[in-house]
């Protein structure tokens, strides 16, 4: 795994065992939940990235605003009101705002 597959690792495991700190079973179940909804934002967002500054791959912005909001629907992943941060906060309390990912409000 590259760096960032091992942080996104990582933020899975600590959002879990604040979840489930003596459950191994559920812990297992949640971490492996958390990783992949987390791996699916960060496609969501590299396509994000991509529309923004429209590289050579022939990506409109629009277009890549509904990969990202496709990719997002087909896996499951609902929109974060809030950016998150897993050493300070917790995701369940993270909704009610709304943000902004490279410029584009969700």
């Amino acid at each position: 795994m590259n760096e960032r597959m091992n942080q996104l690792q990582t933020e899975a495991a600590r959002y879990a065992k604040e979840k489930y700190p003596s459950d191994i079973v559920k812990w297992s179940l949640c971490m492996s939940e958390k990783f992949a909804e987390l791996i699916v934002r960060e496609c969501a967002e590299q396509s994000m990235s991509i529309g923004r500054y429209n590289t050579p791959s022939g990506v409109t912005p629009d277009l890549a605003i509904a990969i990202s909001v496709g990719l997002k629907k087909h896996f499951g992943v609902e929109e974060l009101q809030q950016p998150i941060d897993f050493e300070t906060q917790d995701p369940e309390t993270a909704k009610g705002t709304k943000v902004e990912h490279f410029g584009v409000e969700e």
